[in-house]
């Protein structure tokens, strides 16, 4: 008779959320190295309604906004006396406190971890703490899914080089970049069957010349293989400047990238450490949409606000500054001081963080709550004034602005009525 494993990703619904349409890519993963001896089911808030299944162990994986949900998901299964693992970016992070909600935490990657914890279990000896060094990715096991995601999580580069002041992807990796075989990736995608994808790289673009030409390998790859899928993917500016790559990337399927441009202001570009944003300039962002635009693929902007340098009128020149370009689509939020990142790290020992009785207040961590003292505004000032913003961006009018101005700058109705459902999506969230 198979053991049965239980992967659950945990949500937390308390306060408004974005509702995930791919897949939760470490939960294939570990399904990926799970032996078949095992039977697996996956249990993901984001489509199923949470209730107690008998398991013989209980694998979950969680951001910092959800750890309590992951907490509480696995109190019941302890109280049951079956066996708990924790692991992802808030464990690695604050393993000292993820170590007193579960039996097992899993510091670092799971390709590392996952066959010496099975084992350890099997033989009845797990330990409470695994940890790995080691920077490792691999491919997931998408059948596990089922067809309720529409969109397929696709993993080619692991890590991120920058360093900016907000972002724990640095910390996690400490400034490695690691690749998976073109080959590797060209069969996973192979396999999926979901017509669109999510490249969840945190930058597939790269940062050296040697980067860029795989990147236009994976590219041609999928055009050879004639693998007919439409994609998205994080990436940096530099991608939007270079007509060669977006030239192939669109021949690939590319219809959209993610770019967090995070601010027009240079203050505020420096004080981050965003660099290569910091160098080119704010002016620089238009001739990236208008080279974009060229080969047709949509841009979603990513802006924080709430920055040491940001003032009330900072603030509203930013909310203009989006009105006035031709963006397709935003995501907007304000800064936040994860565990372990440098900001954070800056803000506590400031005495600047004013939420933080924890594990509770991590539920506040969801970009959406100002959460620390900023310098030159009221935290709940702060608030009203990001909020008015967003709900400016995200107002009937502006949403269907943005639709007609993106229908004419790519000349895609089918792209740019997503568009419109992710600009609709985020409104949901900022009403």
């Amino acid at each position: 008779m198979k053991k049965k494993l239980l992967l659950i990703n945990p949500v937390d619904k308390s306060r408004p959320y974005l509702k995930l349409m791919h897949q939760p890519l470490a939960l294939g993963i570990l399904a990926n190295l799970t032996p078949s001896e095992w039977d697996i089911e996956i249990i993901d808030e984001n489509f199923d309604i949470f209730e107690f299944k008998e398991a013989d162990l209980v694998a979950l994986t969680s951001f910092t906004k959800h750890i309590n949900r992951a907490y509480q998901i696995a109190a019941e299964y302890r109280n049951h006396n079956i066996h708990t693992v924790l692991g992802g970016i808030h464990t690695t992070l604050m393993p000292e406190e993820a170590i007193n909600y579960v039996n097992t935490i899993a510091i670092g990657n799971a390709e590392d971890l996952w066959r010496e914890i099975l084992n350890d279990f099997d033989i009845g000896v797990c330990k409470r703490i695994y940890k790995s060094d080691k920077i490792m990715i691999s491919s997931a096991n998408h059948q596990i899914f089922n067809s309720k995601y529409t969109i397929a999580s696709i993993e080619t580069t692991r890590g991120c080089k920058y360093n900016c002041e907000f972002c724990s992807v640095s910390k996690i990796y400490d400034k490695n970049y690691l690749q998976k075989p073109i080959n590797d990736v060209l069969d996973e995608i192979g396999k999926v069957e979901q017509k669109e994808i999510f490249f969840v790289d945190d930058n597939l673009f790269g940062f050296d010349e040697q980067d860029r030409q795989r990147t236009i390998d994976l590219f041609n790859g999928m055009i050879k293989r004639k693998l007919n899928k439409q994609w998205i993917t994080q990436t940096s500016i530099k991608f939007a400047f270079d007509e060669e790559v977006l030239k192939i990337a669109k021949r690939s399927g590319c219809f959209m990238i993610f770019i967090g441009l995070e601010s027009e202001n240079m203050t505020c570009l420096k004080e981050m450490r965003k660099q290569f944003n910091y160098n080119n300039g704010d002016k620089s962002y238009a001739n990236a949409l208008k080279i974009t635009h060229k080969y047709g693929i949509a841009i979603q902007a990513g802006f924080i606000f709430g920055f040491d340098n940001d003032t009330e009128e900072i603030i509203r020149q930013r909310i203009n500054f989006l009105l006035e370009n031709p963006f397709d689509a935003f995501q907007l939020t304000l800064l936040t001081p994860f565990p372990a990142t440098d900001l954070y790290t800056k803000l506590n020992k400031e005495n600047r963080i004013i939420c933080n009785n924890y594990p509770c207040d991590w539920v506040l961590y969801d970009w959406k709550k100002v959460v620390f003292q900023p310098k030159n505004i009221k935290p709940e000032h702060l608030e009203i004034v990001f909020f008015e913003g967003a709900r400016n961006i995200y107002s009937l009018k502006n949403i269907f602005i943005m639709y007609f101005k993106t229908i004419k700058n790519i000349r895609n109705i089918y792209v740019a009525s997503k568009l419109l459902v992710i600009n609709f999506i985020y409104r949901s969230v900022y009403k």
